[in-house]
């Protein structure tokens, strides 16, 4: 397997740009599926954008470094690819999405991570300190969103969000198949733009843990969390397999009904995300096996504003710590 081809097929959309994925995306399903609402598709991208810079009255700037504009908008992407899977190898057996469900699949992966986002009363906090309740926060946000649009009578459906979470059941997401269907792709875009990244384990390293700090989910320095479970970086990178394997490679499979078997009929017969994943969790396992964690040499971007531009958060939190801090700093490529 050449270890790069996954990746390049995977890169080959940027995806630090709000207009270039919702093209994309209208390239993939604008044909495939009658009735889509393009126009809807653009505004909701560009709705996104303005909320992850700053530049929607009464939110403040992303500065979740791990949980970026980028994660987002790959998301969306990774949905967009599963939805085309689904209407081609299974729409005639188990019938189409339609055009609305589609696009409230793709817009719910787009914003599934809103709630991480602070409003103007919340510039004393860091985003990543609403992790437990995220997924709560974003769908009230995507449900009063919808509601004011084209998709009005799908908007309860926004509690699909909570599907993100790791120990949500599909059981709980009643209302007919599409529903259950777009719940197991939200979760399977999800860990997929996250595992199949080729920064992934950069990305724990120098985004995760620092957001876990905040969270409390990690120590930080000074014995900030003194009795959180991850006491640096590279602990949780060593816990990384273990856990991928408990929560994401058997989620995948049994929970989310091997959603991510789409993947390979998007891309005609190969799935560049099962690849990437394997290879980024096999190099993982080299690492720690022999304790060289300088091994991992890349140097990820958070990505707050459109267009690839590594702002950092106009106002980040004062009682951010210093990972945090260092975490939301532009960086030079690796």
């Amino acid at each position: 397997m050449d270890p790069h081809r996954p990746f390049d097929a995977l890169g080959a959309i940027d995806t630090r740009s709000p207009l270039k994925v919702a093209q994309a995306i209208q390239g993939i399903l604008g044909g495939r599926i009658d009735g889509w609402d393009s126009a809807f598709l653009f505004e909701a991208f560009d709705n996104v954008e303005r909320l992850y810079a700053g530049n929607r009255e009464g939110f403040l700037p992303c500065d979740t470094p791990y949980h970026d504009l980028r994660h987002a908008l790959e998301t969306a992407l990774a949905m967009a690819r599963l939805v085309d899977g689904w209407e081609v190898s299974l729409a005639s057996a188990r019938g189409s999405l339609g055009a609305d469900v589609a696009l409230l699949a793709v817009i719910l992966a787009l914003m599934h991570d809103v709630g991480f986002l602070r409003r103007d009363s919340e510039r004393h906090l860091n985003g990543a300190s609403f992790t437990a309740q995220h997924e709560a926060r974003g769908a009230q946000f995507v449900e009063r969103y919808l509601e004011r649009s084209p998709l009005r009578p799908l908007a309860p459906l926004a509690r699909l969000i909570d599907a993100t979470r790791l120990d949500s059941r599909m059981e709980a997401f009643d209302g007919g198949e599409s529903h259950r269907v777009v719940a197991r792709m939200l979760a399977t875009s999800d860990l997929l733009s996250q595992v199949a990244d080729r920064c992934y384990l950069e990305k724990c390293r120098d985004f995760l843990y620092a957001e876990f700090v905040e969270a409390g989910l990690a120590r930080g320095p000074q014995g900030r969390n003194a009795l959180a479970p991850y006491a640096s970086p590279h602990e949780l990178l060593a816990r990384t397999p273990a856990f991928c394997e408990r929560h994401v490679l058997s989620r995948l499979d049994a929970d989310l009904a091997g959603m991510h078997r789409l993947m390979a009929t998007h891309f005609g017969g190969r799935d560049p995300y099962g690849e990437a994943v394997t290879l980024n969790l096999g190099y993982l396992q080299e690492v720690i096996a022999q304790g060289e964690y300088d091994r991992l040499r890349r140097h990820p971007e958070a990505i707050f504003a459109p267009d690839g531009e590594h702002a950092s958060p106009a106002a980040i939190a004062p009682s951010a710590s210093p990972a945090m801090r260092a975490a939301t700093q532009p960086t030079s490529a690796g």
